[in-house]
């Protein structure tokens, strides 16, 4: 068995999969597609992944949208409210946690944001979701739910009118209209989270975010330029998520490791 680990994101109607080495470089990396993205059909392909790769890594860390216990490794509800029914039944380390608290451990892991201590990912994609790091480490909160900031109050009653969910559809330069409610819920939203956070520096990441990153990036900083944060992509571009699954699972297998030295 070799040292590296399955890592599992599951995005919208697709899970993306990969072999990640423990230095953090995805070493192969696919995509299966979901029929319907309902919780029985999302943890039936989960688990067959693991039992068709667990002869060949250490252990597995998974991703997934919405709230999730990565204590007692119940998901709780995903995005679209539904509940899992999940007993994983498997001789291998299995760790999982919400998805953008994983980009955020990535990040932190392996990103840009090595050396900062307060930063908070914000992961824009099929919904809008962030992960929170404080003091240097993840904060998850009392309910395992903090960065749900799809609920932040905007002039559009919620951050989630960006999402794309409520959003659908691509973004062009041209689309000047389009770019700047985008630009001023988001940076409603960031004015918000500061108030109550003060990051060092905010990430923009999540399929739409870093599509949509260079043609809003300036107008994004100038409406922003008083809070004196640093805004900028994410340095692992759409796999954020899915290396951060994959630090999670080393941890674990480091845990493992010392219980087996004690």
């Amino acid at each position: 068995m070799s040292a590296n680990v399955l890592a599992i994101d599951i995005d919208g109607m697709n899970i993306v999969y990969g072999i990640v080495s423990p230095d953090g470089k995805v070493l192969e990396e696919d995509v299966l597609r979901l029929e319907n993205g309902e919780a029985s059909e999302v943890v039936r392909q989960v688990k067959f992944l693991i039992k068709s790769y667990k002869p060949k890594v250490e252990a597995v860390g998974i991703g997934f949208p919405g709230i999730v216990n990565p204590d007692s490794g119940e998901i709780i509800f995903d995005e679209r409210s539904q509940k899992y029914e999940v007993d994983w039944d498997e001789d291998i380390p299995i760790a999982i946690d919400n998805d953008a608290n994983l980009a955020a451990l990535a990040e932190a892991w392996v990103g840009e944001t090595q050396d900062v201590s307060n930063f908070i990912f914000i992961v824009l994609g099929e919904s809008i979701d962030s992960g929170i790091f404080l003091e240097g480490h993840l904060y998850r909160g009392s309910h395992y739910s903090s960065g749900e900031i799809s609920e932040v109050i905007t002039s559009n009653k919620s951050l989630d009118c960006i999402s794309g969910h409520n959003f659908p559809g691509e973004f062009s330069e041209s689309d000047k209209s389009t770019l700047s409610f985008v630009c001023e819920q988001l940076s409603q939203g960031i004015q918000s989270i500061a108030a109550v956070v003060d990051p060092t520096v905010i990430i923009i990441g999540g399929s739409r975010g870093i599509k949509i990153w260079p043609l809003m990036e300036d107008e994004l900083k100038e409406k922003i330029k008083h809070l004196n944060i640093l805004v900028q992509p994410s340095a692992l571009g759409p796999r954020a998520s899915l290396i951060g699954a994959a630090k999670m699972a080393l941890d674990e297998v480091g845990k493992k490791s010392a219980k087996s030295a004690q």
